[in-house]
């Protein structure tokens, strides 16, 4: 609707496209019964206003409380209580408690309820006068107001609430709160319709019905096939880097966060490298070759970055690899190295890769057939972007052991917890710039730490909603063979390396930990209380964020 609408293109760059309007589908046995109510007159008697949604602060139970207690202090009423009914809501979390037991124990309410002006019972369906459904929320998200008109009830609307329901159409004033649902303009307009009289508002009621009906038939299939047709004739995709700018500092607004750096350039097409580090993973490194090979856009290059492997059966198979790729044309240099850990490893292939894009791949994880493809043409078509990751699957000896489906990398989660899936496509160039790999980082934080500079350099990274990778799950991985020691450790060099970033976000990123380590005290029963191990956490964390002087924690 129009008000969606305004929503819509004030969170839009000057430059971009309108945003689309499409019609609400409504079920047309629903409609039928609207258009029936229209022709219905109500029978004689008072109007009965009533509520019938969740019991909570956002759906308006507390500005009708609150109005109702205003009316009364005017001496108005409607001749029966106004009825809350719906599903009672769990209220005040610190000492839990319904909804409608916390209201009813205050000595304000129970007057209302000795006055008959308040009821918590069943909605007023049937009986005599004119049932008046109020909608008094402040966030409605596509109400159902027309199973309610099909009843026969006239509504009173909040600007949310009447959003779309009569495409097109201006809404009897009657029906309207005439702006944000406020106590005292919600009590003003309750006295207003109490004036006009039962008669009026079933004239607007039946109005409405009539207009809201008209959503039907062959005027909703037009206007849906010439939305669509706006959307096709759209002269460019969506711009997800742009949109992917607010990634890069949610505690700003678009206006407030610096231009990302300039695109880099490529040539077109553009060329990929994939790079796979092996040490000791045996016949694992042929299979997250072969998936490689699989894929639906075939790397340009492939280089496999053997770090210093022992293991017979591993450089057994790296020779049947090679073997292998010769012989059918397949991408493969093996690039062997003495030892130098995953960062040392990774940066080797980086040095040597000459595509314009470079993804890094485990050499014991897979890749699934359609992600170079997917990403490849996701960050070619939005030169703001830095990287392109997706969801992984789990898998081990037995089969899959679950998913990790991270949300879209953004500051300052990241720094709480790593949310970008190897593998992760990005810009070489980029990544050179960058200096590639910190090779001070060990036990999985080499990936998290580099996401973490990515996105501090003003460069979003995105992540395709679909398990586009496979994870193998080992007891004997860094990640798994990591100690609490190291963790820590690991954790504070991260911080220490971006400390500059870390200070903007020094409240958040603590917070953020508090509500984890309190989460996993109030899931794991019998633990200890994990205060002492909040205190270093948050400690550190405020350090960095007040270098001027250490603040105390209490």
């Amino acid at each position: 609707g129009p008000r969606g609408c305004d929503l819509a293109r004030a969170g839009r760059p000057a430059q971009a496209r309108p945003p689309v309007r499409t019609p609400r589908r409504v079920d047309p046995g629903v409609l039928a019964r609207v258009a029936e109510a229209a022709e219905r007159r109500a029978g004689a008697g008072p109007l009965r206003p009533f509520l019938d949604e969740p019991q909570d602060g956002s759906s308006g139970v507390l500005a009708t409380l609150d109005a109702i207690r205003l009316l009364a202090d005017r001496s108005i009423s409607f001749g029966s209580p106004v009825v809350c009914a719906g599903p009672d809501m769990v209220f005040a979390p610190m000492k839990p408690r319904s909804f409608e037991s916390w209201w009813s124990s205050h000595a304000w309410v129970q007057v209302l309820r000795a006055a008959g002006l308040w009821d918590w019972t069943v909605r007023p369906d049937g009986g005599g006068g004119l049932p008046l459904r109020l909608w008094p929320s402040r966030f409605e998200h596509l109400p159902d107001v027309w199973s309610e008109l099909a009843r026969g009830s006239a509504v009173l609307l909040s600007p949310a609430a009447a959003e779309g329901l009569a495409p097109g159409e201006e809404l009897p004033v009657e029906v309207l709160l005439g702006g944000e649902p406020t106590p005292d303009r919600l009590a003003d307009r309750l006295s207003d319709l109490l004036l006009l009289g039962p008669e009026r508002v079933d004239s607007a009621r039946r109005e409405l019905c009539r207009r809201a009906a008209a959503h039907r038939g062959r005027r909703l299939l037009q206007e849906t096939a010439a939305a669509l047709g706006e959307l096709l004739r759209a002269p460019s995709a969506p711009d997800v880097g742009g949109a992917a700018v607010l990634l890069l500092d949610r505690t700003r607004t678009l206006g407030e966060i610096p231009s990302p750096p300039g695109p880099l350039s490529h040539p077109s097409p553009p060329r990929l490298s994939v790079v796979l580090t092996c040490y000791d993973l045996g016949p694992s490194i042929g299979e997250a070759v072969a998936s490689v090979w699989a894929s639906e856009r075939i790397p340009d290059e492939v280089l496999l970055v053997d770090d210093g492997s022992r293991d017979e059966a591993t450089l057994a198979r790296l020779a049947e690899l090679e073997t292998e790729a010769s012989s059918r044309g397949l991408p493969l240099t093996v690039l062997r190295q003495r030892n130098r850990g995953l960062a040392g490893a990774r940066n080797a292939g980086l040095d040597a890769a000459r595509g314009d894009f470079i993804s890094f791949l485990d050499g014991d994880d897979l890749i699934e057939p359609s992600f170079y493809r997917l990403a490849l043409d996701l960050i070619t078509r939005n030169p703001r972007l830095g990287g392109v990751a997706s969801w992984s699957l789990c898998f081990g000896p037995e089969g899959p052991v679950g998913f990790w489906n991270p949300p879209h990398p953004e500051l300052p989660m990241l720094f709480v917890e790593n949310l970008v899936c190897v593998p992760c496509l990005t810009r070489t160039a980029l990544l050179r710039d960058l200096g590639g790999y910190d090779a001070r980082q060990r036990y999985n934080y080499e990936d998290w730490e580099l996401s973490v500079r990515i996105l501090a350099a003003g460069w979003p990274i995105v992540t395709i909603p679909a398990f586009l990778a496979r994870y193998r799950v080992r007891p004997d991985s860094l990640l798994r063979t990591l100690t609490p020691a190291q963790n820590q450790v690991m954790r504070e060099r991260l911080l220490e390396t971006h400390r500059e970033t870390a200070a903007r976000f020094g409240l958040e990123i603590a917070l953020q930990i508090e509500h984890r380590l309190k989460t996993l005290e109030a899931t794991a029963p019998g633990a200890g209380p994990a205060q002492p191990l909040w205190q270093r956490t948050a400690r550190k964390v405020l350090d960095l964020a007040t270098p001027r002087g250490r603040r105390k924690v209490r």
